[in-house]
């Protein structure tokens, strides 16, 4: 006759589950931060760009719109304010992204 007492011997069994499931939630957590280094290199290579713009006495907003649209960048601004500012001029012709707004290497 056996007598088995609940809760004693099972304890091996739970820890083993309990390592299981920390070696596959830590497998899991490496390969989504692969994932996303792996998004966010693609993002940065995909970003710099060139830009070409010719617009001469053009609202800021329009200014902005097309650096949108070449760029995949996305402004975010107050419209009243924007229709302050003067008209302006531009001319760049095959610019870094990153040098037309001054944060490049």
């Amino acid at each position: 006759m056996q007598l088995i007492v609940p809760g004693k011997g099972r304890s091996c069994c739970k820890a083993n589950q309990r390592k299981l499931l920390h070696s596959k939630t830590l497998l899991i957590m490496k390969f989504l931060t692969f994932f996303m280094l792996v998004i966010c290199l693609q993002i940065s290579a995909k970003s710099s760009g060139q830009i070409t713009l010719s617009e001469k006495n053009v609202s800021l907003e329009k200014v902005f719109k097309l650096i949108e649209k070449q760029s995949g960048y996305h402004f975010w601004y107050d419209k009243a304010l924007l229709k302050k500012a003067k008209p302006l001029s531009i001319n760049v012709q095959n610019v870094n992204d990153y040098s037309l707004f001054g944060i490049g290497p």
